[in-house]
């Protein structure tokens, strides 16, 4: 196999060729709380060593790399000598906020170094959509308030025990459905309300309070400037049922 020199650029930043060595491109899978896939995040670890004559240059080439490792959300990559681009290479319109420069330094003390050149070490991140469900974590809970039986009362008597007295023979039930749920992209689609109420059908009853119904949508997050991600969604209902539909069922799982 022949050998071919390679060089590393960063946004319009170009260092020499075989300057830098790529010691490791890596991709971690991150999971929602469902452990479905979101993400990935590509982490970049190069390392590189430049020989100069004097200290002065030394200082002058350190300072170059400084700047230009100064921002982030550039593109970069390996590419071969003839301006082929390689497999190892991040463009940042097809990540998640851009690239990250997480770490410039410069890690080796060993003679000569400062004396005839430096040894560098620079970590590159960025985040790109890797997703296999919308719905990142979704929860629901049911709240029943009362419970089958009569309603009852004591009545205080003035000289003798308080008196028990059963003002219904069948209680009324107050249920609350209550949930809430994170999209990636977008936003989850409410819950339906556990007692559905259909109008077309005159056998279909309905227990909801349709004036108490509530359904949230709060601000996504955004990613740095490329997208907007995590959409907050909650909904609420509210039922009056009589005692004997009082059992709900139980919270559903998408």
């Amino acid at each position: 196999m022949g050998y071919f020199d390679v060089y590393f650029k960063y946004g319009s930043y170009q260092h020499a060729s075989n300057e830098v060595l790529l010691t490791s491109m890596t991709k971690e899978t991150h999971f929602s709380a469902r452990r479905k896939s979101t993400h990935k995040t590509i982490r970049m670890t190069l390392q590189g060593d430049f020989c100069e004559t004097t200290q002065s240059a030394i200082e002058d080439k350190i300072d170059e790399i400084y700047e230009a490792y100064k921002y982030h959300n550039k593109d970069c990559g390996l590419y071969m000598d003839d301006g082929t681009i390689t497999s190892h290479h991040i463009d940042t319109s097809q990540t998640m906020g851009g690239v990250r420069v997480v770490n410039v330094d410069f890690p080796t003390g060993q003679p000569g170094e400062f004396a005839t050149g430096r040894t560098y070490r620079i970590v590159l991140e960025a985040d790109v959509i890797a997703l296999e469900d919308q719905t990142l974590w979704y929860t629901e809970q049911i709240t029943t308030i009362g419970a089958p039986g009569s309603i009852w009362v004591y009545i205080p008597m003035r000289a003798y025990q308080p008196a028990r007295q059963v003002l219904v023979d069948v209680a009324l039930q107050d249920i609350i459905q209550r949930g809430q749920g994170l999209g990636f992209d977008g936003y989850v689609i409410p819950q339906a309300p556990i007692f559905p109420y259909d109008p077309t059908n005159p056998f279909s009853v309905n227990f909801e309070h349709r004036e108490k119904r509530r359904v949230t949508y709060g601000t996504p997050q955004v990613i740095e400037r490329n997208n907007w991600h995590d959409y907050p969604c909650t909904w609420e209902y509210h039922f009056t049922v009589p005692d004997p539909f009082g059992i709900p069922n139980v919270p559903r799982i998408r």
